[in-house]
């Protein structure tokens, strides 16, 4: 049992040797498009695009630090216009946005290893978003006829480019989607209506 504990220990002091603590801030632009199933209201949907900024978190760790955990805390607006169908009577669009706080836990996988200032990764994790205000044409909607909390989920590539020992230019772009629907009641929509998102962000690093 003491030769076991003591192993262990050794473990979690080599581990953290070899960790390194990064944070990261990064801007960019998303584009989304609210996907709605078959309804009587909107004949088609067409994606936006707007302001996408993450502030996180990174924690290497493990053999040439090739993986890491990293908490994303996220500001996003995401926009789609809808059409409404011809068959209402009603012409014209309706241009639907959702501001939204989020927070993000992923795990990056680094494909090269720590001593080379290039490092591609990957990263997936859930999404958890708040909706902290909804727009159709540019009038709050009703907070009746939305979810504020949305669970979904994100996957990115992307390359980490280190500087010098302490500063890097960070750059990812991926996909985003919802698992839950926005809409509770909208237009007489309920069903259907998740967000897809492509998003590409560039910003800096700093490693400590």
């Amino acid at each position: 049992m003491r030769i076991i504990f003591l192993v262990s220990l050794i473990s979690i002091c080599i581990s953290n040797i070899q960790a390194q603590h990064s944070i990261e801030l990064t801007t960019g632009i998303t584009f989304s498009k609210l996907q709605l199933e078959e309804n009587m209201v909107f004949s088609e949907t067409d994606s936006g695009n707007s302001v996408f900024v993450n502030f996180g978190y990174q924690y290497e760790f493990g053999e040439k630090r090739r993986l890491a955990l990293v908490s994303s805390f996220e500001f996003l607006k995401r926009n789609s216009k809808l059409t409404f169908s011809p068959n209402l009577g009603v012409f014209g669009e309706s241009s639907v946005r959702f501001t939204q706080l989020g927070f993000s836990p992923k795990i990056r996988y680094f494909f090269i290893r720590i001593e080379n200032n290039f490092r591609p990764f990957l990263s997936v994790g859930p999404t958890f978003r708040y909706n902290f205000e909804a727009t159709d044409n540019g009038f709050d909607i009703d907070e009746d006829a939305y979810n504020t909390v949305i669970f979904g989920g994100v996957y990115n590539l992307g390359f980490d480019w280190s500087i010098d020992n302490k500063i890097g230019v960070l750059f990812e772009t991926g996909v985003m989607n919802d698992f839950q629907n926005n809409f509770t009641n909208f237009y007489s929509v309920d069903g259907k209506s998740k967000f897809f998102d492509y998003y590409a962000r560039v910003g800096i690093n700093y490693h400590f």
